[in-house]
């Protein structure tokens, strides 16, 4: 698109994330593109990175494609917290489409879905999943969603991030971004961070990720 701008590697943008979590913070990482483009591919590379600097060894277990399961993981079950993941850990929800989807935004399932990620900052977790298009999430899980990565084609990502304005109805800009992005001024959004450049999984990682998904 001959967009001028800086462009990182996974690893550090990874290490952006995990200085975040260890500051105290929580990170939910939204992911968008056309089907087919890499958006699960760029996640399991940056969950990779994550995982080595956290000293987590990693697995496709991460991946989920249940709401249920997802919240299980980061609240656990009964008195016992059973099945609720380590401080730090990483969760993949694989495909937001189906827990978050505006137009359900009256389900009861989903408001506690979103109740359970407005009060889980303590437990650091980074939460990254994908979507075809980010703009048909819930709004309320909008706003819970620290970077946005738009897949611009494989091996390449533009990362956004919320505008720290208190003066703005609209933290990500939508209208003023459609015209920026439209005109190759993308760059000059205030949303904009950089671009990411990254690899393609391995031929067994690609039979790992369909077994696991297959499975769940």
């Amino acid at each position: 698109m001959g967009i001028r701008t800086e462009t990182i590697s996974v690893n550090k943008l990874a290490s952006l994330i995990y200085k975040l979590l260890k500051s105290d913070r929580d990170v939910v990482f939204g992911v968008a593109g056309f089907t087919g483009e890499g958006k699960s591919t760029f996640i399991i590379k940056m969950v990779q990175a994550y995982c080595k600097l956290a000293k987590i060894k990693f697995t496709f277990d991460f991946l989920t494609w249940s709401r249920a399961e997802m919240l299980k993981w980061i609240d656990g079950e009964g008195e016992g917290k059973t099945g609720q993941l380590p401080e730090f850990y990483p969760i993949v929800p694989d495909e937001l489409f189906r827990m978050f989807y505006k137009r359900l935004w009256y389900d009861k399932k989903q408001i506690d879905a979103i109740s359970v990620l407005n009060m889980c900052r303590d437990r650091h977790l980074f939460i990254i999943g994908a979507i075809p298009n980010f703009w048909d999430l819930d709004k309320s899980f909008n706003k819970r969603v620290r970077f946005y990565a738009y897949i611009t084609t494989r091996g390449e990502a533009f990362v956004f991030q919320q505008e720290n304005n208190p003066f703005v109805f609209d933290v990500w800009n939508v209208q003023d971004n459609q015209k920026l992005f439209r005109s190759g001024k993308i760059s000059n959004s205030p949303n904009f961070l950089f671009k990411v450049d990254y690899g393609d999984l391995t031929e067994e990682e690609k039979v790992q990720y369909l077994e696991i998904r297959n499975r769940k």
